[in-house]
């Protein structure tokens, strides 16, 4: 049914036992729980499976998540880092956004973020801050008994998460360049030189003849100094755009 929905099939092992069963019926991937971190002989026996890995890192140490991911490393396995804080629900201040981009930088695999916050906020936070994955958990209804269900999402708010997420992924390009939607708006906003009196045919132009003004089509205003000390061609009006062509 997974498939046909076109989700991807993933559980996560608590036990050998569970990781030879999901290998026998084809997952894709594993997941491991923020409680099985430290469980590094769980840990390698999954990873000898040469299927790639979500690792969840929650109520662990740097030095836990290290000794785990040369583990998994020394087997030759690929795998992801998941930020984590295993409390439910988690307050905002023991997040720790920031440590996204930290396990990046250490490790150089993609780390996504495991939300176990109240609301979307901070799960959009998390992807413009760098998570390459999101975890959620998921409910019909928070009313209902179980622990984990204050810091669950009911569809409609999983719906808007994930509307928002996909938009986020479209924003986060990080080349600064004129966008298409932008050429008209600049050419309004950007300045030009202008002069601000009448100027005279063969006239030496003076700083106080011109300044730059909207629109930004003409000789950019950068080039102001440029133009002071050069004589006209002809008789320019106040107000007017000057060109190169106007210039001798």
């Amino acid at each position: 049914r997974a498939a046909k929905k076109g989700i991807v099939f993933l559980s996560t092992p608590f036990s050998r036992e569970a990781a030879d069963f999901l290998e026998s019926i084809g997952v894709p991937a594993f997941k491991t729980g923020s409680g099985e971190l430290t469980h590094l002989p769980l840990q390698q026996h999954i990873a000898r499976k040469h299927r790639p890995m979500i690792i969840s890192t929650g109520m662990s140490t740097p030095e836990e998540i290290d000794r785990t991911v040369q583990t998994v490393r020394a087997e030759g396995t690929p795998f992801a880092l998941m930020h984590c804080t295993s409390t439910y629900p988690t307050p905002y201040e023991h997040v720790e956004l920031g440590c996204i981009n930290w396990l990046h930088d250490l490790y150089g695999v993609p780390v996504g973020f495991s939300d176990h916050t109240l609301g979307g906020y901070i799960a959009l936070a998390a992807v413009a801050s760098g998570a390459a994955l999101f975890e959620k958990h998921f409910t019909t209804s928070r009313s209902l008994p179980g622990p984990d269900q204050q810091g669950s999402m009911e569809p409609r708010e999983l719906e808007d998460v994930v509307r928002g997420i996909r938009a986020i992924e479209r924003a986060r390009g990080a080349t600064k360049k004129i966008q298409p939607g932008e050429q008209d708006v600049r050419n309004m906003a950007h300045h030009s030189v202008v002069s601000i009196r009448d100027i005279a045919a063969g006239a030496t132009i003076a700083a106080g003849d011109v300044w730059a003004k909207r629109p930004g089509t003409g000789i950019p205003a950068r080039q102001l100094g440029e133009v002071v000390g050069r004589k006209t061609n002809h008789a320019i009006a106040k107000d007017r755009l000057i060109t190169w062509d106007d210039l001798a």
